[in-house]
């Protein structure tokens, strides 16, 4: 376990069309070092305020990232074009991209290895597409229910776990840890 006294903390906030408008002033002035924004929601959701907040973020200084929030049931090549047509080419300051893996979006019935096989083609393609590899963010039990697959282990972890000072690691990345 890391020693939480050499643990570099980054304030950073995930945001979306849900926070209406912003005052990046308020954001700047409470510390915040960087922003994940929403930029699609399976095969057709475009959050009308990604790119608002993303040129937002550039002129305000702040690192910026887009997310995706996967939902079952439609096909992962679509979802992945929804958020690369939204994103389209990262510029200097942009974090890697997020994939938001949550229960929320078992939206159709689907078995695990289905869900696996899925979700590693939304990141892979989404790599090739954009040259950097995406993270993954999920909460400790969905990530030991869903993401067992030893191919997970690659992508870095944002680990949904609020609550403790040292979050509670999926499997995948018992030996990795997490990023954010």
């Amino acid at each position: 376990m890391k020693d939480l006294k050499k643990i570099h903390l980054f304030l950073g906030l995930d945001i979306s069309h849900f926070q209406n408008d912003i005052d990046w002033n308020d954001i700047k002035e409470d510390g915040v070092n960087f922003v994940y924004i929403k930029a699609s929601e399976g095969a057709h959701f475009k959050d009308p305020k990604f790119k608002k907040n993303h040129d937002a973020a550039i002129n305000n200084c702040i690192y910026r990232g887009a997310y995706h929030f996967y939902e079952t049931g439609i096909d992962p090549e679509q979802q992945a074009q929804n958020f690369l047509t939204v994103v389209g080419e990262l510029v200097s300051g942009d974090l890697p991209p997020v994939l938001d893996l949550e229960q929320g979006g078992i939206k159709a019935s689907v078995t695990k290895k289905t869900y696996q096989k899925h979700t590693l083609k939304w990141l892979t393609t989404v790599e090739e597409k954009l040259g950097v590899t995406p993270i993954i963010y999920c909460d400790p039990s969905f990530g030991d229910a869903y993401l067992n697959h030893p191919d997970f282990a690659k992508y870095k972890l944002w680990i949904a776990e609020y609550t403790k000072k040292s979050p509670k690691i999926p499997e995948t990345w018992k030996n990795k840890g997490w990023t954010i």
